[in-house]
């Protein structure tokens, strides 16, 4: 199964703003992307991260969280890490990895279940929290 995302800033993401709208300076948001997240029937999942990075910004980790987008929530998996990337175009995939105590059969049923309960976060140094957000569909 497949799952997609429009990842946008978190300040565009906290105010419930539409992907790819008005950044509110008149211009187009000048840093977002897409994730692209597939389940696969052995319970494991692939990812693809596309960003459109204008301001430059360097980003260091992405992760998945189960909770509510309004909230931080609880990191269940890793796309990367311990990397810093910062061009002005970032294409990246992969395989993901579950956190420590998570069970994989447990998570990947919740995934097919309930995509929109996950939250994909790219972190930056400036913003740990996450710098890019998106929920899935």
């Amino acid at each position: 199964m497949e799952y997609t995302g429009r990842l946008v800033p978190s300040k565009e993401f906290a105010l419930g703003s539409t992907p790819g709208a008005d950044s509110g300076d008149g211009g187009e948001l000048r840093t977002s992307g897409t994730i692209r997240i597939v389940v696969r029937e052995d319970d494991t999942f692939e990812y693809q991260v596309t960003v459109q990075n204008e301001e430059l910004k360097t980003f260091t980790a992405g992760r998945l969280y189960r909770g509510n987008p309004g909230t931080r929530g609880v990191a269940v998996a890793t796309l990367f890490s311990d990397l810093t990337l910062s061009d002005r175009s970032i294409q990246m995939r992969g395989t993901g990895t579950v956190s420590r105590g998570v069970n994989v059969r447990d998570l990947m049923k919740q995934l097919r279940q309930r995509p929109a309960e996950f939250v994909v976060r790219l972190e930056s140094r400036a913003s740990p929290a996450g710098a890019l957000l998106g929920t899935l569909r």
